[in-house]
Formats: structure tokens, sequence, C-alpha cells
């Protein structure tokens, strides 16, 4: 009728909500999601967005306000890039489609860049690494009006993390629920639905709840793998298999392809923004492999390391928050559950309260003259800024880490026309887990103590019984030692193009020493690399 929208994603309670709009009078008159976008538009206005449990990024046109209003989904699973060039203001779901505009230039970020190279960061602003495109932030909306062309953006979405008192009995039971309607959301599909399994906690537990749902269906699991058994967690997804019944297939990822077969360049091309670790590669496979397999819905595992306490920066922050409250014995408690001698124990403890109060030192590998003061200004260490499981927790599912790995995601599984549903990331459930009590989370030295109590009865007693962490890790070390001379002549052209932002000189010692055996690997050797695929597909100016 008079409403258009254009829109990228799924509204995974579609059918629910098209049952409440016609309570209201509406009529409907296909079966999608985006006609319910729409009615609930008309209903509610800007708070349709409250009413949404999905992934989305939609530019919907208002011809009766003459406005634009653009919304993007609670957590930067899928994408919506913006920028304003010469009289055009210009939405899209990736840059490169900006390229094709009369006026639009590639211009290196120095701030964005600086973050990458010497902090690892990414994703973590809304800014890109192409000066003055932005990404609209994750539970944001931004409205245009075509009027006056003027534009405004504001936070739609505001949950409440106060902490929820309650036992850990009725926790899990609710947490058991929540993760339950979630999945059972995400396997709405008339396309084939695989899982992405890396063997962890997390992936092993939708593989297992998932066929234990729906034991008719027939599902694909799919796994990366490595020869070198450190980075090789096959033997875990083999015991999912075979609890859980699913097929699964292995893909073997080949580093030796990020060179001779241009996959690095591909990846970039996707990412629009380089990459610091071999990892993505993993994880670019398995969408390959999935895409191989004929499946177009994959089942991924983010979410519970930020909103239930799965990555070992917890056990320190958790043990930081005991100290603060004077809670001595719980502490105690908590340091003598964990490896080593209690001294020792103490020690890191000890370092890790010191190293997180100190200035981040410099890289030698990068020239600072060539960014900005804003950029270079000495950042303080993560322990003054949370303090608190809660606090990390919403740190990194807002800036850290779930933007970052939310990105990284879609991109790898879009490149292959793959639509990645992440079920941990519902926002009740993750609003529910965030809230819950410290002591759920991690308990006795164990992390996502929650989560593994409700998957326990479902999981194999080898992955529920699980501490390590990977999650699609790749052996990058192994492979630039391996690799040398092959890598040398790409890590010098790479340097070159980079020239103005790095010590080159300096990069190229160190890459030797590093062959020779004399210092320790570095990621930097990556990050140049990609950051130069990216500047030079994109024809950046540096």
């Amino acid at each position: 009728h008079d409403l258009v929208i254009t829109y990228n994603g799924e509204i995974f309670n579609y059918i629910e909500l098209r049952e409440e709009l016609k309570s209201y009078g509406y009529s409907f008159e296909t079966e999608t999601d985006t006609e319910v976008i729409l009615n609930a538009y008309r209903h509610w206005g800007f708070a349709c967005q409250d009413h949404f449990t999905g992934m989305w990024a939609f530019a919907l046109y208002d011809p009766s306000k003459n406005s634009i209003f653009c919304s993007r989904d609670r957590f930067c699973i899928k994408p919506f890039v913006y920028t304003q060039c010469g009289e055009y203001f210009l939405i899209g779901s990736e840059i490169k489609q900006f390229l094709h505009i009369d006026g639009f230039n590639s211009v290196l970020n120095k701030d964005v860049t600086f973050d990458f190279l010497e902090k690892g960061l990414l994703n973590h602003t809304n800014e890109t690494f192409f000066e003055h495109v932005h990404s609209l932030n994750g539970g944001h909306q931004l409205v245009y009006n075509l009027s006056d062309h003027s534009y405004s953006i504001s936070k739609w979405y505001q949950p409440d993390f106060s902490e929820h008192k309650i036992s850990f009995e009725k926790a899990k039971i609710e947490y058991d629920k929540l993760l339950t309607q979630s999945i059972k959301l995400r396997l709405r599909s008339d396309v084939t639905v695989g899982v992405a399994l890396s063997g962890g906690i997390d992936s092993s537990g939708i593989v297992c709840l998932t066929r234990e749902l729906d034991t008719k269906g027939h599902y694909k699991a799919i796994t990366s793998c490595y020869e070198n058994k450190q980075y090789d967690e096959s033997y875990y997804a083999e015991c999912v298999a075979t609890k859980s019944g699913v097929d699964l297939k292995k893909t073997f990822p080949n580093l030796n392809d990020l060179i001779t077969k241009g996959s690095l360049d591909k990846m970039i091309w996707h990412q629009e923004q380089p990459i610091g670790s071999a990892s993505h590669f993993s994880e670019f496979s398995v969408f390959k492999e999935a895409h191989d397999q004929d499946i177009t819905v994959m089942l991924c595992g983010q979410g519970p390391d930020e909103h239930s306490a799965g990555y070992n920066s917890y056990f320190s922050i958790y043990q930081l928050s005991l100290l603060k409250r004077f809670k001595m014995k719980k502490l105690s408690s908590e340091l003598g559950y964990a490896q080593g001698s209690k001294f020792g124990k103490s020690k890191r403890f000890a370092g890790f309260l010191f190293l997180n109060a100190l200035k981040q030192k410099r890289s030698d590998f990068i020239n600072t003259n060539y960014f900005s003061k804003r950029s270079t200004k000495p950042k303080m260490g993560i322990f003054l800024e949370a303090d608190t499981i809660r606090k990390l927790s919403i740190q990194e599912i807002f800036t850290t880490s779930i933007p970052y790995q939310a990105h990284s995601e879609d991109r790898n599984s879009m490149c292959f026309s793959i639509e990645s549903r992440s079920p941990y990331l519902d926002h009740g459930l993750l609003e529910y887990a965030v809230k819950l009590p410290d002591d759920n989370k991690i308990r006795n030295n164990t992390n996502k103590y929650i989560l593994r109590e409700v998957l326990k009865p479902y999981l194999p007693k080898e992955v529920y019984e699980r501490k390590d962490k990977m999650g699609f890790e790749a052996p990058d070390e192994i492979w630039f030692m391996e690799n040398a001379e092959l890598i040398r002549p790409r890590l010098a052209e790479a340097v070159e193009t980079l020239h103005k932002a790095l010590n080159g000189k300096t990069i190229m010692i160190y890459y030797d020493e590093y062959i020779q055996g004399n210092v320790p690997f570095s990621s930097i050797f990556l990050k140049i690399l990609s950051l130069a695929s990216l500047c030079k597909q994109y024809n950046f100016q540096i």
C-alpha cells in the first residue's frame, strides 16, 4: 500500500506477531515476515522494534511523514552502513556499494587503523576503516527527513541489566526455557538447516538441543579440523555427533590457500576490513563447506562467552569483585579451585591487578607520527573500565566483542549465500543471563557454570567437562614458520603499501628473527597482510 521497505534479515517471531496484529484488525496478503514489519510499524510506530525477536537492518519509507525510518537489530547481527557523499545520503549493507557513486573516495580512517594495529580492536565504535563511512550501532534507529534532508540517530534498545536475585535452581529452569524457545524459533525455515560445530560447549549445546527438539529432522553439522592436534577439535565434534546422531561433515582448511589461492583477498573483500587471526579462515571454510553441502541456514554459537562469562578474563574480574566486596572466604575458595599452587594463583591474580592498571606500552612496529594525537593517546587497562562480570559482559556485548564477532560471521556466511542464526543472541535469553548473580556464571573456577548445568543432560560427558577454549582456532604461528619463504615477499610488499603507517625496517628485521627462532610470533604479521589487501582492493588513499 503506501509504505515501502528494503530489508535484510529475519524476524523469527513473525508468526506470533502476525496473529497479534490480526486481532487488532490488520489483514495480510502474504506469509512473509516483511509484511509483518510493515503492519507492526503501522500499529506501534517506532516502538515496533521492541516487539521484534530476530536480526535485521531495514529502511522504511513513510510518505505520510515524508521520512525514511531505518533500524538495526539489538546486537549488530545484520549490517547497516551510511555516509554523506556530496548531495547524496547513502545507506547500504556493504560499503562496496558506495564505490559506484561519483564523488565517493576510499580514504583510510587513521583512528580505526591505529586501534586495530596497536590494540587488535575491530568494530568497537561506529566508525569503519573508510573515513566518513559509519556503521549504525546495534539497537539504534536513524530517521531521515526528506523535507529538509536532515537526519537524527537515537538508541531504541534500552535494556535493564540490574541484578536479578534468584536461586540457582530457578535460574537454571528459566535459562533452559529461554534457550529452548530461542532454538525453536530459529529452526523455522523452508530450507535445509545446519549447525556450525566447533566442539565447544556452546555449539555442541545447539546441536544436542536441536536433535532433542526435532528428532525427525535431518541435520548436518560442519566442523573445522587441523592435522595439528593442538588446534583440532574433531574428537569433541565426533562425540557430539555420536550422542546426537547428526550428520557430521569435516573441513580441513589449508592455510596455504590464503596466499596461493587468494583466499585472504577474497575474505578481506567481503569483510571490508582486515583480520587479526586466521581463525577467520576456519569460520570462512566452515561456511564454504556448508554451501557445498547445500545448507542454506546455519545455527551458530556466538553469545554465551559474553553474557555467561566464558572468557578467561572473567575469572580475574570475578576474583576482583570478591576482593572489592571483602568476600575473602569466597575469594580464597575460588583461588583454591584454580590449578597450581596457592602462592602461584595469588601471584597471578596480583599480577592481573597490577598489569591492568598500567598504561599500554607502545609498539615499535607502528609509526605513531602518521596517526592523529587522538588515536595514539594512551588508554588505561580494562581494570578501570569493567570491574564486575556484569560490567564486562555489557562492554563485550555492545563494544569489544559481539559487534566484531557478528560482523565476521555475517560476512563469512553471506559470502556463500548462507544465513547464520545465533540462538544465544536472543535478546530475552541474553538479558536474563546478564542479570544473573556472578556466582551463577562462575563457580568452583568453572566458567559458564549455569549454561554447563543446563546442557549437562544433553551433552556428551567429554564436552561437558571441557575447560579449555578454542572455537575455530587456526595455527597461525605454525603456518608462518613453515611457509616463511612464501610469505616473506608478500609481507615485504604489504609493508611497502603501508609504509607511511609502519616502521617497515623494524618489522622485517623482527620477522627474520622470528623465522630464526630468536623472538616470539607476533600477530602484527597477519594484520599487515590483511590491511594491505584491504587498501589495495579498495584503492585506499593512505
